[in-house]
C-alpha cells in the first residue's frame, strides 16, 4: 500500500498543480461551467491514472498475496479518497 501511497500522493499533487494553471485565467463568477469542465476532465484523468497503478500493483502482487481482492477493495477506496480530495480542493480555488 506505501507503493500506491506514495506514486498517488506524486500524481495528485502534480495533477492538481496542473489544474490550478490551466484555471488560472478562469473568471469563477463568468466560466463556471468552464470550470467545472476542465475540473471534471482533470479529475478523470487523475482517476484513470491513479486506476493504472492500482492495476500494476495488483498485477505484481497477485502471486504473493492471498486475498487479493481485499487489496483491489482498499485501492479502490483509496482511489475514491484522493477523487473527492480533487474535488473538494478544486471547489476552494
Amino acid at each position: 500500500m506505501t507503493a500506491f501511497e506514495n506514486s498517488a500522493d506524486r500524481l495528485f499533487a502534480w495533477w492538481f498543480q496542473q489544474f490550478k494553471q490551466a484555471s488560472n485565467t478562469l473568471d469563477r463568477e463568468g466560466d463556471e461551467n468552464v470550470f467545472q469542465q476542465l475540473s471534471g476532465q482533470y479529475a478523470h484523468t487523475l482517476k484513470h491514472e491513479l486506476v493504472q497503478i492500482a492495476l500494476r500493483l495488483i498485477d505484481e502482487f497477485k502471486e504473493t498475496i492471498d486475498n487479493i481482492s481485499s487489496l483491489q477493495q482498499m485501492l479502490t477506496k483509496r482511489i475514491e479518497g484522493y477523487l473527492n480530495e480533487f474535488n473538494q480542493k478544486t471547489m476552494q480555488l
